[in-house]
């Protein structure tokens, strides 16, 4: 296997360029065009989509297993016309909450590197191994916060996490599924008496690898694990890219208050709003 728990380190590494590069950004956030208030600034040559126009107008069940459904969605477009588009979805959806949870955990422990806390597991749709991250479903009675918690100490065995930042609702694939989720960040303390005997609780049906993977090189070990046949969940290869982007732009100085800074701090590292 590419990775190893072990190994001494210097401080955790350039985890924080989700933070750098956000608040570099935020610059560029809020900008006005001159049609209406968007998130971002618009080149001269992009088409202006007039949001008013597009309507969803009805759908319609074409298959229902246990866990998934299969509609036709019927929408306007801007210029009227009515389209048609196929939607995978979830049975248990519920529309007052996202579907899912997905946990970006960062466990610290004392002399050791700090690590992102992934799973690996076979996914029959793929047909193929992935790593990911702790991810489940949001249980009608739970918070998204209480769901990242549970699934985090079911499927790594890991407790004494401390939640960091919940994400605005993200898409998780908007081209063919209607199923939405959040992503939470979490410090775990690894030298914590529970974690020192962490024990995963799978059920009869679930069967999952925990691997812990060093911050400083988690691009580099991805790689390596695509080698070997693995397929990378896209959250976590982005998220590994960012963490590149940001180190490479605040040695370049690009990110001004990071301008030769060797490491990078875990405050630094985690979002907090």
């Amino acid at each position: 296997m590419p990775f190893s728990s072990n190994g001494y380190c210097k401080t955790s590494m350039a985890l924080n360029l989700v933070l750098s590069s956000y608040k570099t950004n935020r610059m560029f956030l809020n900008v006005p065009t001159p049609v209406q208030k968007i998130c971002a600034e618009q080149p001269a040559h992009s088409m202006v989509l007039n949001t008013e126009k597009f309507q969803h107008v009805g759908e319609e069940e074409i298959a229902k297993g246990k866990w998934v459904k299969l509609s036709k969605y019927m929408y306007k477009d801007q210029t009227g016309a009515q389209r048609e588009w196929e939607v995978v979805g979830r049975c248990t959806k519920n529309s007052e909450k996202p579907d899912c949870v997905s946990t970006i955990a960062l466990l610290h422990r004392l002399l050791k590197y700090d690590c992102m806390i992934l799973v690996k597991q076979y996914r029959p749709p793929l047909k193929a191994f992935t790593l990911e991250l702790p991810a489940g479903l949001i249980d009608l009675e739970e918070t998204v916060e209480d769901t990242a918690l549970r699934e985090l100490k079911e499927e790594t065995g890991y407790s004494s996490a401390v939640v960091k930042h919940v994400s605005s609702v993200t898409a998780l694939d908007p081209g063919l599924s209607s199923c939405t989720m959040k992503i939470v960040t979490v410090g775990v303390d690894g030298d914590s008496k529970e974690n020192e005997h962490a024990m995963q609780t799978l059920t009869s049906d679930e069967f999952i690898e925990v691997l812990h993977v060093p911050v400083d090189q988690l691009l580099k070990k991805l790689n390596e694990c695509s080698e070997q046949g693995m397929i990378i969940d896209s959250r976590v290869y982005s998220f590994a890219i960012g963490l590149a982007m940001g180190k490479k732009m605040a040695h370049a100085g690009d990110i001004p208050h990071l301008q030769g800074q060797e490491t990078f701090t875990l405050k630094e590292a985690v979002l907090d709003g």
